[in-house]
């Protein structure tokens, strides 16, 4: 009779032991295998061919990458101010092959007709102002 006291405990744990190592490999089977995601938005997508469409909608639009510099929320402002472009970053510091052949196509478009319309030194220009601008709102500070 107590024999069956020790076993049952022993039968017990290793039935436990068994159904949790089966759960754990199903579970972290479940949890590595991740569906494939696209890594680059801009992977598959023709620049030229939507800046054709933007176009023909009314939209004047650049597309941006890279670090930004301090006044570009001040350049973002001027251009859609005084000449109706919307300027829009699409990536950040780490950009792909896919999105600068993306962001050159749409651009090429894009700048055709932006130069027709405001000249061919419109981002200088809207650069310049946006400096400008940026230094006005933020004066350097001076120490004593």
């Amino acid at each position: 009779m107590k024999r069956i006291y020790l076993l049952f405990p022993l039968l017990a744990l290793t039935a436990f032991a068994g159904y949790y190592s089966h759960w754990k490999t199903r579970h972290d089977a479940v949890a590595y295998s991740c569906p494939k995601f696209r890594l680059d938005p801009y992977e598959n997508r023709d620049g030229h061919q939507e800046a054709v469409a933007d176009l023909a909608r009314g939209q004047l639009r650049v597309l941006g990458y890279g670090l930004p510099a301090h006044w570009t929320p001040e350049y973002r402002e001027v251009l859609l101010r005084e000449k109706g472009i919307e300027y829009r970053a699409i990536a950040g510091c780490v950009v792909t092959t896919a999105t600068q052949q993306y962001a050159a196509a749409y651009n090429q478009v894009m700048e055709q007709r932006i130069f027709s319309l405001h000249g061919p030194h419109v981002f200088d220009d809207a650069a310049t102002k946006a400096e400008a601008l940026y230094s006005q709102r933020h004066p350097p500070l001076v120490r004593d």
